[in-house]
C-alpha cells in the first residue's frame, strides 16, 4: 500500500484504463504521453575497435560493440586482465566474463550485469567499473585505487546476451532470455531460475508471463553457467554485486521473507554509508532493505539470495540504479555518466567500510548507525560505569568526575544512595579505576565500550509514501521522521495538520502536528501537548512520540477502542523533535551530543527559576541554560506556541530519556506544591499499568523525589505555573540504566506498547466517576489489606527460617501408582518436594515438618514406596553450611566453602583491577535492586562463551563452580586453562538471583525464588521457569504460592528480562552457553519438551557424553546426558533452551550438579571442591570436543 506503480498503457487502450481509474477513486499521473521517443533517445552507438575514445559512458552500445571493447582491454592488459568465456546462451552467443588480477588479493569480487535483457544501464556500469579498476589512476576516486588492489576482481557485463541483443534491435522491454520454452512462447526470466526457494515467490509458472521462473531451477543455459562458474570461484569470495535497473535502492538477501537474518544489520549499515555518499554527489537518494521492506512483496530464485544461501558470501547485495521511475528503462544517455559515477562513489565507499571495519574491528556484526569516518566522534573504548555513593565524600566525588576525568554523565548525582551513571574515555580510565579504589567507591562496570553499543542502535531509511517501510524497529533520521509526517499529511488531510513553528539555529524547521478526530457532536475539546526530542542524544523520545502520534492519528480508521474514545475526547498537538539540530549532530557527529547548536540545553532556557538551581552558566557545560530564558530560537517557538494554544490546556506531556521516571512539577523544589497530590495518584495508577506489561518499574514523584537533584528552567513547570495546566508529567523512558542513551532497538515497540499503556490509564477520567462511595470503600478496604499484610510480613520476616527436626527423605516410586500418589502429595502442608515427581525410577528428594513426619512415612509404608532418611535434623547440615561460610578469608575466595554475594563481587572487583584482560559486566538490577553482576574475561577472541549460576537461591553450589571456573581462566596455570581464556570471551554470572540467594542467607536456607512482590501478597518467582521457550508447558507452576511458580509470562522478572538482554547483545558472537543448577548430576541439552534429535542434538550428545565421561575421570562422579524429558523433569521455560531456540547457539547445556539426591540442596561443604574441580575438568572436555568433531 502507498507505493506508486507504473503502468504501461497502449494509446488505443488510455481512455478505458482512465474510466476504470474514475470507477475506484484512483488518482494516477501520467508519466510520459509517448514512451517511443524516449526510446529513440536511447540510440545506440558502436564501438571502434582499439579506439577506446570511442567507447564512452554518455551512450549505450550495442552487445558486438560491448564484446569488442572488453576484448579490446584484455588484451592490452593482457599481464592483470583476461577474458574468459564461461558458457552459452540459449541461442549460442557466449558469455563473457573479465578478470582483473591484482598482487597479493586478499579475496575474490563477483560483479554482475544485465540479466535481463531491457536494463541496459547495468551493463554500462560495469564497464565503466572494469576500466576504472583497470586503470586507477584515473578515477576521480581515491578509495578505487585503495580497494582495487585488494581483491580480484570478476565482471560479467552481460549475463543474458541473447536478451541484451533482442531488446537492442526488436523489443527494448524485452526482460528474459531467448530460449523457445513452447510453441508460442519464448524466454525464462534469469533471476527467478537461481536454485533458492525455485518459483516460490514472485515468479510465474504461466510460460507467457515475464516473470516465467522456468521449469525447474537451473534449467537455462545462462544460470546454468552462472552456477558453474561462481561455484568454482566460490573459495575467498567476499562479494558478490548484482546490477540492475530502475528503483534506486540497494537490495538485501533474503528476497523471500520479512523476517531480516544473518549479518542484514550489517550490511544495512554499510549500504547506508555508501546512500549517503551517493547523495553527496549529486542528490540522488537511494532506498535500503530487503525487497519486501522496500517493494512490499515477496520475491525468490534470485541470484543474491541464492549466492548467499548456499556459499555464505557475506557480503552479496542487488544495486538498482537510477533512476526512481520518471525515465524507468529509458533513462536517457545524459544520465548514464552521473549514474555511473554515483553507484562507484557508492560501492567503494561500502567497501572501504566494510574493510576498515574487519581492520580496525570497529564494528561487530551488528552495526547500524550512519558513520561519517572522518568526522565522527567515536566513543571506542569509553566505558560506561555505575557507582553509587554513600557518603557525602563519595557523593563530591562524583559530582567533580567531569572537570577531573572528563566524564560524561548519564545519570547525574543527586543524592547519597543514589546511583550515578556516567562514561569515561580511555585515557582516564585507569586514572578513575585507581582513585576509585582508593575512596573505596563503589562501581560497576555497566558497558565496556559503548561505541559498539551505539552501533548497535539501527537506523533505518525511510521510503516516501511507503508507510510500512516506517516502523519501531528502528531508530529514523530527521529528514525521514519529517517526510514520514508530511505523508501522514497527505493520507489523513481531515484529521492531520502539519504546522512549522519556527526554525532552529540551523533553520531547520520545528514541525508540529495537529490532530483533531471527527466526532458527531462538535464541542470545545480539551488539549494535550506532547513535546519530544528536547535533548538530542534521547533517541527513544523521539521514537515513542511519532508512535504516540501515529496510534492517536490511525484510531480514524478503527472500531471502538478504549484508546479511540480518549482520543476522541482532545486535540492533540505533537512536536517530536524540539532540537532538530541536535539530534541531526547526534547522528552525523556527537551520539552523546545533548544540547541545541548554540550549546545551551534547551531544558534550562525556559523562563521558570531561569539559572536558579541545577544549571549551569559555563557554555561547555551539559546544562548550560543560556544567556537569558527563551534565548533560543527553539525554546521561543515552542513558548510563542503554548501560548496561543493555553486556553482549554489540560496536558502537557514531555518525554525524555533514562530512567524509568514520571516526574511531576515543579523540577526546582524540594516540596510538594500545587495538586501534586492529584497527579502523583494518577501518576502511580500509570505506573502498575505500565509494569504489568513487562515488569518495567517506574518512580513517581518531583525531580528531587526521582532523581535525587532540583533544577530550574525546564519546560514542563513553565507550561504549569504560566498557564495553570492542570496535568504535567515529564516521562523519563526506558531503561533503568542496563543501556541508558544507547537502548537497543529491540526494546523500542516494548517501551511503545508498555507506555501507551500507562497513558491510557493516565488520560482515562471515565473510571473516575465510578459511584463515590463504592470506591472510597473498595480503596480503604485494600490499603487496610495491604497495610495489614505488610505488617504480617514485617513479623515474619523479623525471625529467620529454622528447620530443626525436618528431615529429609529419599523416595523412589516403582510404578505409576505410586508416582501419582506422590504428585498428589506434592502440595501438602508439612511437605516440600526438592525434586518434583516426574519419573517412576527416580529419586525424589522430600523434606518433612517434624509434625508431618509420622503421617508421611505411614502414607509411604501404606503403599509399599520405598523411602530413606536422609537426615533427621536438616537445620544442622545447615549450619555446617553457614558456619564453613563464615569463617573464610575476606581477601581472597575459597572452594573448600560456600561463598557469600558480597564477597563474590568484592573478588570482581580485586580481579578487574589486578588482570587487564578480566573486567566487570553488569546485566541490571533484581527486584530489590540489587546489581546482577559478573565477570568477563577476554585476550582478545570475538568466540563468545555465557556462564551462568545462581538462578535458584537455594542453589548455593553452582556459584562457587562458576567463581572456580573464572578464578582457574584468569589464574590457572595449567595450559588448557589458558587456552580457553585466549580462544574465547567469556561472560560469566555465578547469581543471576541475588534477592533469592541473599534471601537464603539471611532467613529461609531452602527460598527457591526471586523477591517480587506478587499480585495477592506472596512473594516470589522460579526463575529457572521464566523464559520464552514453552513457557508454562511443563514442570512449572501457575499457583504463586507454588515454589515452582512461573511468573505472569514469559520473562515478566527483573532478573531474567535483565540477563535476556545482555545475551542478545552477544548472541551474534555465542559459541557455549552453560547454565549452572543444583542438583542431580545431569546435563541437560535442550529441548526439555522433546525427545527428538532437534537442531544439532546428535553432535551435543556425543560431546556431553564425553565431557560427562572426562568429569568422572577424577571422583567417579557419574552423570546422566540427555534432554531434560529424557531423564529428568521435563520442566520448560529454561534459559538453556530459550537460549537455543532463540539464537541456535552451536552447544547449550544445563549442569544439574552434585549430588545426586543423597543431600541435595544440604551438600556439605567437604564435596564443594570436588565438585568444582570436576566440574572445570567437565568444561574443559567440553571445548576440546567440540572443537575435535568441529562442532564450532
Amino acid at each position: 500500500m502507498f507505493r506508486d506503480i507504473q503502468i504501461l498503457v497502449p494509446r488505443e487502450h488510455l481512455n478505458v484504463f482512465k474510466e476504470r481509474l474514475g470507477h475506484f477513486h484512483l488518482n494516477a499521473t501520467i508519466t510520459t504521453s509517448n514512451i517511443e521517443q524516449l526510446f529513440q533517445q536511447q540510440k545506440f552507438k558502436r564501438y571502434t575497435r582499439m579506439k577506446f575514445e570511442s567507447f564512452s559512458w554518455n551512450s549505450y552500445y550495442d552487445l558486438e560493440s560491448v564484446y569488442q571493447w572488453m576484448t579490446d582491454i584484455a588484451t592490452k592488459n593482457s599481464d592483470r586482465v583476461k577474458l574468459k568465456a564461461i558458457g552459452k546462451s540459449a541461442e549460442g552467443r557466449e558469455i563473457l566474463t573479465l578478470e582483473i588480477v591484482t598482487e597479493n588479493p586478499k579475496g575474490k569480487v563477483i560483479v554482475e550485469g544485465a540479466i535481463h535483457g531491457n536494463e541496459w544501464l547495468t551493463t554500462q556500469f560495469v564497464t565503466y567499473l572494469a576500466f576504472f579498476l583497470v586503470y586507477p589512476e584515473k578515477s576521480f576516486n581515491w578509495r578505487l585505487k585503495q580497494v582495487a588492489k585488494k581483491y580480484t576482481w570478476i565482471l560479467i557485463p552481460v549475463v543474458n546476451p541473447d536478451g541484451y541483443d533482442y531488446s537492442m534491435k526488436v523489443d527494448r522491454l524485452w526482460r528474459k532470455n531467448r530460449r523457445k520454452t513452447s510453441n508460442a512462447t519464448i524466454g525464462v526470466d534469469l533471476n527467478k531460475n537461481f536454485k533458492y526457494r525455485f518459483c516460490e515467490y514472485g515468479g510465474s509458472k504461466d510460460v507467457s508471463s515475464a516473470y516465467y521462473c522456468g521449469p525447474q531451477a537451473f534449467s537455462e543455459p545462462e544460470t546454468l553457467a552462472m552456477s558453474k562458474f561462481i561455484h568454482f570461484n566460490r573459495h575467498q569470495l567476499n562479494f558478490y554485486f548484482a546490477f540492475h535497473a530502475y528503483g534506486q535502492k540497494i537490495i538485501i538477501p533474503y528476497s523471500d521473507r520479512v523476517q531480516h537474518i544473518e549479518n542484514f544489520a550489517e550490511m544495512e549499515n554499510y549500504g547506508k554509508q555508501a546512500i549517503l555518499k551517493m547523495y553527496k554527489l549529486y542528490g540522488i537518494k537511494y532506498g535500503i532493505g530487503t525487497i519486501y521492506d522496500v517493494y512490499g512483496y515477496k520475491s525468490s530464485g534470485d541470484s543474491i539470495s541464492w549466492v548467499k544461501k548456499t556459499y555464505g558470501v557475506k557480503y552479496s547485495l542487488s544495486f538498482y540504479l537510477r533512476d526512481n521511475g520518471t525515465y524507468g528503462y529509458a533513462l536517457p544517455p545524459d544520465n548514464i555518466l552521473p549514474a555511473c559515477k554515483e553507484t562507484l562513489t557508492g560501492l567503494m565507499e561500502l567497501m572501504t567500510v566494510r574493510h576498515r571495519s574487519v581492520e580496525r574491528e570497529l564494528f561487530s556484526s551488528t552495526i547500524f548507525l550512519y558513520i561519517n569516518p572522518c568526522t565522527s566522534k567515536s566513543y571506542k573504548n569509553y566505558t560506561l560505569f555505575r557507582g553509587v555513593p554513600v557518603t557525602d565524600h563519595h557523593l563530591e566525588f562524583f559530582k567533580n568526575l567531569s572537570d577531573v576525568y572528563k566524564a560524561t554523565f548519564w545519570r547525574s548525582p543527586g543524592l547519597v544512595h543514589r546511583p550515578v551513571e556516567f562514561i569515561i574515555g580511555p585515557n582516564k580510565k585507569r586514572i578513575f579505576l585507581r582513585d576509585a579504589m582508593l575512596k573505596g567507591i563503589y562501581y560497576t562496570t555497566v558497558i565496556e565500550d559503548v561505541q559498539r553499543a551505539f552501533d548497535s542502535q539501527t537506523v533505518k531509511t525511510y521510503v516516501r509514501r511507503n508507510m510500512e517501510s516506517f516502523d519501531w524497529t528502528s531508530y529514523f533520521r530527521l529528514d525521514d521522521i519529517y517526510d514520514w509526517l508530511q505523508d501522514l499529511s497527505v493520507m489523513y488531510p481531515k484529521v492531520m495538520h502539519l504546522q512549522n513553528l519556527g526554525k532552529s539555529v540551523e533553520k531547520r524547521d520545528i514541525l508540529m502536528a495537529k490532530i483533531t478526530l471527527p466526532v458527531r457532536k462538535k464541542r470545545s475539546r480539551p488539549k494535550i501537548i506532547v513535546e519530544g526530542g528536547i535533548h538530542s542524544r534521547e533517541w527513544v523520545s523521539i521514537a515513542f512520540v511519532t508512535y504516540f502520534l501515529h496510534q492517536v492519528l490511525t484510531t480514524v480508521d478503527k472500531k471502538e477502542s478504549k484508546l479511540k474514545s480518549i482520543a476522541e475526547e482532545y486535540e492533540w498537538y505533537f512536536i517530536p523533535v524540539l532540537n532538530p539540530d541536535g539530534y541531526e549532530y547526534t547522528h552525523k557527529k556527537d551520539r552523546m551530543y545533548r544540547k541545541n547548536m548554540k550549546g545551551v540545553d534547551l531544558n534550562r532556557n525556559f523562563d521558570m527559576h531561569f539559572g536558579s538551581v541545577g544549571t549551569s552558566s559555563r557554555k561547555q557545560d551539559e546544562t548550560y541554560g543560556g544567556p537569558k530564558a527563551f534565548s533560543e530560537p527553539e525554546t521561543l517557538a515552542l513558548a510563542n506556541f503554548v501560548k496561543a494554544n493555553s486556553k482549554n490546556l489540560k496536558f502537557y506531556l514531555a518525554f525524555h530519556s533514562y530512567g524509568q521516571y514520571m516526574i511531576i512539577p515543579y523540577a526546582y523544589s524540594k516540596k510538594h506544591e500545587g495538586n501534586f497530590d492529584e497527579v502523583h495518584e494518577r501518576g502511580i495508577r500509570a505506573a502498575k499499568r505500565i509494569s504489568k506489561k513487562y515488569g518495567t518499574q517506574y518512580t513517581v514523584g518531583t525531580a528531587y523525589d526521582t532523581v535525587g537533584y532540583v533544577t530550574s528552567g525546564v519546560s514542563g513547570c513553565w507550561v504549569k505555573k504560566t498557564f495553570s495546566v492542570p496535568y504535567v508529567l515529564t516521562f523519563e523512558l526506558r531503561d533503568d540504566g542496563r543501556y541508558g542513551f544507547a537502548l537497543p532497538p529491540n526494546q523500542i515497540l516494548p517501551t511503545c506498547w508498555e507506555t501507551m499503556d500507562g497513558l491510557l490509564s493516565l488520560l482515562d477520567f471515565k473510571t473516575d466517576k465510578i459511584g463515590f462511595n463504592l470506591h472510597s470503600f473498595k480503596y480503604v478496604v485494600t490499603m487496610l489489606f495491604n497495610l495489614l499484610f505488610i505488617c504480617v510480613l514485617s513479623i515474619v520476616n523479623a525471625e529467620k527460617v529454622r528447620y530443626d527436626d525436618y528431615s529429609l527423605y529419599k523416595v523412589n516410586p516403582e510404578d505409576n501408582d505410586q508416582l501419582e500418589f506422590l504428585k498428589q502429595l506434592q502440595n501438602s502442608e508439612g511437605l516440600d518436594f526438592w525434586v518434583p515427581p516426574a519419573r517412576v525410577g527416580d529419586d525424589i528428594n522430600v523434606i518433612a515438618a517434624p509434625q508431618s513426619k509420622d503421617e508421611f512415612e505411614h502414607s509411604l509404608k501404606k503403599r509399599n514406596i520405598y523411602h530413606d532418611v536422609l537426615f533427621n535434623n536438616l537445620q544442622e547440615v545447615f549450619d555446617s553450611q553457614v558456619l564453613s561460610r563464615r569463617k573464610r578469608s575476606t581477601r581472597d575466595l575459597s572452594w573448600t566453602r560456600y561463598q557469600d554475594i558480597d564477597d563474590i563481587y568484592e573478588w570482581f572487583e580485586q580481579l578487574a583491577n589486578n588482570y587487564s584482560f578480566v573486567s566487570l559486566i553488569y546485566a541490571g538490577q533484581s527486584f530489590e535492586g540489587r546489581n546482577i553482576t559478573g565477570v568477563r574475561i577476554n585476550r582478545g577472541s570475538q568466540r563468545a562463551i555465557f556462564v551462568e549460576g545462581g538462578q535458584i537461591g537455594a542453589d548455593w553450589l553452582s556459584p562457587v563452580v562458576t567463581t572456580y571456573l573464572v578464578n582457574q581462566l584468569v589464574r590457572g596455570v595449567d595450559s588448557e586453562a589458558r587456552d580457553a581464556s585466549s580462544d574465547f570471551d567469556w561472560h560469566i554470572f555465578p547469581i543471576l538471583n541475588p534477592d533469592g540467594h541473599k534471601y537464603t542467607q539471611d532467613k529461609d536456607r531452602l527460598w527457591i525464588k526471586n523477591r517480587r512482590i506478587n499480585r495477592n501478597g506472596t512473594i516470589g518467582v522460579d526463575l529457572s521457569r521464566n523464559w520464552n521457550s514453552l513457557w508454562g508447558v511443563s514442570g512449572g507452576s501457575f499457583n504463586d504460592s507454588h515454589s515452582n511458580y512461573v511468573g505472569l509470562g514469559p520473562f515478566s522478572e527483573k532478573e531474567s528480562r535483565a540477563i535476556s538482554y545482555y545475551i542478545d547483545s552477544i548472541a551474534p558472537r555465542l559459541k557455549f552457553v552453560l547454565s549452572m543448577r543444583s542438583f542431580g548430576q545431569r546435563l541437560l541439552l535442550p529441548f526439555a519438551h522433546s525427545t527428538e534429535p532437534l537442531y544439532n542434538y546428535n553432535d551435543t550428545i556425543i560431546v556431553g557424553r564425553r565431557a560427562m565421561g572426562s568429569m568422572a575421570v577424577k571422583y567417579n562422579t557419574q552423570y546422566i546426558v540427555g534432554t531434560s524429558k529424557e531423564v529428568h523433569d521435563g520442566s520448560t521455560g529454561s534459559l538453556a533452551d530459550w537460549v537455543k531456540h532463540r539464537y541456535s547457539v552451536p552447544f547449550v547445556a544445563t549442569y544439574l550438579l552434585r549430588d545426586n539426591g543423597t543431600s541435595g540442596y544440604a551438600l556439605p561443604v567437604s564435596q564443594v571442591l570436588p565438585s568444582c574441580e570436576e566440574t572445570y575438568d567437565s568444561i574443559m572436555a567440553i571445548l576440546r570436543e567440540a572443537k575435535f568433531i568441529r562442532l564450532i
